[in-house]
């Protein structure tokens, strides 16, 4: 593992500076033809849109408040 600096800032608390102090997701997507054409180095950063589906208002509402009594009520977050 690389551990001379970068983008991402690592715990404190872990020797191997392996934990990074902040969540991280890093996806890999496969372009089609007509985009992939755009791109000009292998590790381009890229703006990717996800279609998570339409919902009706009140859940939306509903899953908000869940989220916020999560992070309210749950020490892990």
């Amino acid at each position: 593992a690389d551990r001379h600096g970068g983008d991402i800032v690592t715990d404190p608390s872990d020797a191997d500076n392996l934990t990074a102090r902040e969540p991280v997701v890093v996806l890999d997507v496969q372009l089609g033809a007509d985009a992939a054409d755009s791109l000009q180095r292998i590790g381009e950063r890229a703006w990717v849109r996800f279609d998570a589906g339409a919902a009706p208002l009140v859940l939306q509402w509903a899953d908000t408040l869940r989220r916020a009594v999560e992070r309210r009520f749950n020490p892990q977050h």
